[in-house]
């Protein structure tokens, strides 16, 4: 509970420090801001749903992520941290998930 109450305390400090910060910002400085955040998110976004798309994938098979882990040559945590959308996996990794699900990786 108290760890909870000073996370929301220094995540309030900071989004004032980042406020105040931000009001002395130029357009251009506030322009790059927002397109960063935009690609970010999209980045993140993207993670996330790979991740989705892997745990489904493998929870259809009756899979565990040490299976998956076996398959892959990857280890277990990797896997989750991939399913969770915490990791961002490489091009080999994913070509190495894909193969292991017998899927083909394509960029779009």
């Amino acid at each position: 509970m108290i760890t909870h109450i000073f996370r929301e305390l220094k995540m309030e400090n900071f989004r004032d420090l980042a406020r105040r910060a931000q009001e002395s910002w130029s357009e251009v400085d506030h322009k790059v801001y927002e397109s960063a955040s935009t690609d970010f998110k999209e980045d993140v976004d993207a993670q996330i749903a790979f991740g989705r798309q892997l745990a489904t994938l493998r929870s259809e098979r009756h899979w565990s992520q040490a299976h998956v882990a076996e398959l892959t040559g990857l280890q277990q945590s990797e896997i989750s941290r991939i399913e969770r959308g915490a990791a961002n996996p490489t091009i080999a990794t994913a070509t190495k998930m894909a193969k292991a699900f017998g899927k083909e990786l394509k960029l779009a």
